[in-house]
């Protein structure tokens, strides 16, 4: 387990990957935690699903980066309290489509199916989600086009899981 651990911390940290890591741990400290722990939660889920080692590598480093656009909000937003406004909320909702351009722009020469965690980590099976409202079909390996992708129903379910942890 170690070993594998260690192949895939050694994949996962390309000098991209590490200023986009970077870009969110100064911007919001508990962002940047909360993407490693996606990250970590969400390799589990994958691994148990047995997904190959390259598609491991493209999944872990999307989930590192999938709050990205959240340095584009206002950490007073980030970090409130209490409920927050319509406003507030419509600036939250922007994140995912944010970071998804963001992690498109930092990792051109890799997978492009690493900005889509971003891009889908809120969609929700029963098209509740956003920003696009797609819909799942609760399976996965098929990814039909206008549905979502696996990596964005997993990450969806390690982001749920560690904010409610």
């Amino acid at each position: 387990m170690v070993g594998d651990v260690n192949t895939l911390v050694d994949q996962l940290m390309n000098r991209d990957v590490i200023v986009g890591l970077n870009s969110i741990k100064t911007h919001d400290g508990y962002t940047f935690q909360h993407s490693i722990d996606v990250a970590i939660m969400g390799l589990l889920l994958a691994k148990k699903l047995g997904w190959s080692k390259e598609r491991l590598r493209d999944f872990g480093i999307g989930c590192l980066l999938h709050d990205m656009g959240k340095i584009f909000i206002d950490t007073l937003i980030l970090n409130k309290p209490g409920r927050l406004d319509e406003g507030e909320f419509e600036r939250m909702r922007a994140h995912p489509s944010l970071g998804f351009e963001l992690v498109k722009t930092i990792t051109p020469t890799m997978s492009q199916l690493i900005p889509h965690v971003a891009y889908q980590h809120h969609e929700r099976q029963d098209g509740s989600g956003y920003p696009r409202g797609l819909k799942g079909d609760n399976t996965l390996g098929e990814n039909n086009p206008g549905t979502i992708h696996d990596f964005g129903s997993v990450s969806a379910v390690a982001d749920i899981y560690d904010a409610m942890a």
